[in-house]
């Protein structure tokens, strides 16, 4: 594996001519933003590009819809880029393209184990996805077009928790600020990812709600989504993306988990926090999984039920071990 930085990243990609763009299963803002900007900026660049999601895109992202298509076009690629993740099974791409023999260059801002990937530009100081694309553009010279800024934009606004998670820092408000010097509409990309919810998502929300479970004097918080309260509320997988956050902004709460149900019968577990001292991303990444300090995430190889039953004590034996005296003096 050759690691590489903004720069060298930029020197590989003036010598591709087509490369295919992918990032994670259930993608988020930041994915599907990082993965529009980059594409549309090669794209200008000369060079031909195409945005794959094989999954359905999201309700709240459907104005960046366009810029995807669900399969690779024809012809075998230079390369083939990665976003927001490194990890092989969360990878979005079909196992066609993955083995068409071209390289893989994955550019993640997670910290993890061992990258599955020919090329890395990782770098967990970032924010954001869409933060290392806008510098990758940079590198490359392209303008920020309108449909640049928008996806660029919403990576940043929805990786952040609307600028309020701590990896909201000056390089996240200063891009912020260029991308709004655009002309870009804030309150339009706003009002579209958090303020066009479904019914059957409000529905969904009502029913999680009914789940909340309290423990450790209300430090933890835990809700659960089963696959039968998706079938009768008439909800998608993607309406859980925001339940945690509920649960999240109890004011006691120090860290709130989310427990998904899977069509395979496993779960993912969604975990936040809103204390630094508290690292989820710690803690997933010993699941299994990975994210950030105060929001990260694994799948769990257990029943819905197994894993409702050992949560509590789990996030109460690491919110013990997140304040002694090793932890807090680190």
């Amino acid at each position: 594996m050759q690691l590489l930085t903004c720069q060298t990243t930029a020197d590989l990609l003036r010598r591709a001519r087509h490369v295919l763009i992918g990032g994670h299963i259930r993608p988020d803002g930041d994915c599907l933003g990082a993965m529009a900007a980059l594409g549309l900026g090669l794209r200008a660049h000369g060079i031909e590009a195409s945005m794959i999601m094989p999954e359905p895109i999201p309700h709240r992202y459907q104005f960046l819809a366009p810029h995807f298509t669900p399969a690779s076009p024809p012809g075998t690629p230079d390369l083939l880029i990665v976003l927001d993740t490194s990890d092989r099974p969360h990878i979005a791409l079909p196992a066609d393209v993955l083995a068409c023999g071209a390289p893989l260059l994955v550019i993640d801002h997670h910290v993890a184990g061992a990258h599955q990937a020919d090329l890395l530009w990782c770098d967990p100081s970032y924010g954001a996805a869409a933060c290392m694309v806008y510098d990758l553009l940079g590198a490359l010279q392209c303008d920020l077009s309108a449909p640049i800024a928008e996806a660029l934009y919403t990576g940043i606004l929805t990786d952040t928790g609307c600028f309020t998670y701590p990896n909201a820092d000056e390089r996240i408000f200063a891009l912020a600020l260029r991308l709004v010097q655009q002309g870009l509409d804030t309150a339009r990309i706003a009002r579209d990812v958090y303020q066009c919810v479904s019914l059957a998502a409000t529905r969904l929300l009502g029913a999680t709600l009914n789940t909340l479970q309290c423990h450790d004097h209300n430090r933890i918080a835990i809700m659960h989504v089963s696959c039968a309260m998706l079938r009768e509320t008439g909800a998608v997988p993607a309406d859980t993306e925001d339940l945690i956050n509920v649960a999240r902004a109890i004011d006691s709460v120090l860290v709130a988990a989310l427990v998904t149900e899977q069509n395979d019968g496993h779960v993912r577990l969604s975990l936040r926090s809103k204390d630094r001292r508290v690292n989820v991303g710690q803690l997933a990444r010993q699941l299994g999984g990975g994210g950030h300090v105060c929001a990260s995430g694994a799948t769990l190889h257990e029943p819905l039920g197994t894993v409702l039953a050992r949560l509590p004590a789990l996030l109460h034996n690491f919110l013990q071990a997140s304040f002694s005296p090793a932890c807090t003096n680190a």
